[in-house]
């Protein structure tokens, strides 16, 4: 289990640097078209990048936010019930959402594949969208990953607690 987390946070790492180089990339593009505008027309196909840059900066760093438990959790209705409840909800709601993430996964892999064997291109620049797609399938596919490693650790504080409540 612990070389399955290095190997996570190892990945997470790397897709975190990715999206900030990603956001760097945006923040120059923009600053540079809004400066091209002036003497010269704007900077071709910016919109896309931006939002190509965009996409791969959610998927990447949603990995990085799980890790860190950087999401908004809301407690206000769990907070009251007994520790044993929690920790059974969370498994629960960790589960659904590896679940509902690795149908994303799929989902995603699918459909970029599709996109790419039928050669569709982007409007201005005319990018196979493709790969551009794979990129938000390797991101929700780490996120899958982090969850089932958030699934395994609280499937094992599930059991630490009923064996607590059991052994009493």
């Amino acid at each position: 289990m612990l070389i399955f987390e290095k190997l996570i946070r190892t990945l997470s790492r790397w897709l975190h640097w990715i999206a900030l180089f990603g956001l760097l990339g945006i923040m120059f593009l923009a600053v540079a078209n809004m400066f091209s505008r002036v003497p010269f027309d704007p900077i071709f196909g910016t919109f896309e990048v931006v939002g190509y840059l965009g996409a791969l900066i959610t998927a990447f760093a949603l990995v990085e936010t799980q890790l860190s438990k950087g999401h908004v959790s809301v407690r206000l209705l769990t907070a009251r019930l007994s520790p044993q409840t929690q920790v059974f909800l969370d498994t629960i709601t960790t589960f659904v959402a590896m679940g509902v993430f690795g149908l994303i996964t799929r989902q995603t892999f699918i459909f970029a594949t599709g996109m790419w064997g039928e050669g569709r291109l982007s409007d201005s620049l005319h990018i196979i969208i493709g790969p551009i797609i794979y990129i938000t399938t390797i991101g929700c596919g780490a996120l899958t990953l982090v969850l089932l490693l958030d699934f395994v650790k609280s499937l094992t504080r599930s059991i630490e607690v009923l064996k607590k409540k059991w052994t009493r």
